[in-house]
């Protein structure tokens, strides 16, 4: 676990919720195979967007984005931001001693109240967060308790958020993913993670790539994920533990490229901090460019790709776009 975690302790109906700490991960990976047949490829919609890249010599890591960057998400963010987006289909619920189907707009409205009742706990047990990640097994804890089930467990929760996200926010990989890390592979650059997520996401991502972040080439140093540090973009917090490590390695801000696709959460968030960004416009449904928003009004960022294969030119001398 990172550094420096918030010991987050929300309690409803008088008993400790359960979390994502207490999860099998095994089972959660033997949950997304068995339900395999739930994916099916995604397209991205294409920007009006031009690119803005050169060469870069001074790039020593790269961290990224997830939803919308390296993932296509059908909502165009992780599923809990877009929960407006899902249409009021029935979802099967299962416990130990009870199965039922749910309203899809009935679990939605209590899971958007349960999250406005966790960021009110946290910012008042917290002078710090400005904004507050929740963690979906806690979450879902609340919802079958209201929903009155009564025998379950922390794995049976994770199914079900599983089989929820799916549900909701259909994700496939970004065109050229593959041949990114690829490229990666036998390389000098660091690469990293920091992303608003839940539990799901890095099992999500490893899934659909049939390998493990590490065999991909990221350090667990140099990830941060917002449902562990149970803040979230775009508080500058979240990329505090990848940030230490790489400079401890001598590795400078300015020297870090940051990729993703929202100005605000990614761009202005980063470059505060003295990264260098490249806004990801490869994909309509989840660029964020927040032109009525205040706080990115002043700020640019170093490159914009609408490719991710258009990185290897950002960080590989003598490469032209093809």
């Amino acid at each position: 676990m990172p550094e420096g975690i918030f010991n987050l302790k929300i309690k409803a109906m008088n008993q400790k919720l359960l979390n994502s700490s207490m999860i099998s991960i095994d089972k959660a990976h033997t949950s997304l195979q068995n339900m395999a047949n739930s994916f099916s490829s995604l397209s991205v919609i294409e920007t009006n967007m031009t690119p803005l890249i050169y060469y870069d010599p001074d790039i020593k890591a790269v961290l990224f984005d997830i939803y919308g960057t390296l993932l296509i998400s059908e909502a165009g963010d992780i599923g809990l931001t877009a929960l407006d987006q899902g249409e009021d289909r029935l979802f099967t619920i299962e416990s130990l001693n009870d199965k039922r189907e749910i309203r899809f707009n009935r679990i939605k409205s209590i899971l958007l109240e349960r999250i406005k009742a966790h960021h009110e706990c946290i910012k008042n047990e917290s002078t710090w967060i400005q904004y507050p990640e929740v963690d979906i097994i806690s979450l879902w804890d609340e919802v079958f308790q209201i929903l009155d089930f009564r025998e379950y467990n922390a794995d049976i929760l994770s199914t079900t958020a599983l089989n929820f996200e799916v549900f909701s926010n259909k994700v496939w990989l970004m065109p050229g993913i593959v041949p990114l890390f690829e490229f990666f592979r036998g390389k000098s650059f660091l690469l990293g993670i920091v992303s608003n997520a839940q539990f799901y996401t890095p099992l999500l991502f490893e899934h659909l790539l049939g390998k493990s972040l590490k065999e991909l080439g990221f350090e667990e140093k140099f990830i941060s994920w917002s449902f562990q540090v149970q803040c979230g973009k775009p508080d500058p917090r979240i990329f505090k533990n990848p940030l230490i490590h790489l400079n401890r390695m001598g590795i400078e801000n300015h020297e870090i490229l940051y990729v993703g696709n929202d100005m605000l959460n990614d761009v202005v968030t980063a470059s505060v901090l003295g990264l260098k960004t490249a806004l990801f416009a490869g994909d309509r449904r989840s660029l964020r460019m927040r032109e009525e928003d205040t706080r990115v009004m002043d700020i640019s960022p170093n490159y914009i790709i609408t490719e991710l294969n258009q990185l290897k030119i950002i960080l590989e001398e003598g490469l032209n776009e093809e």
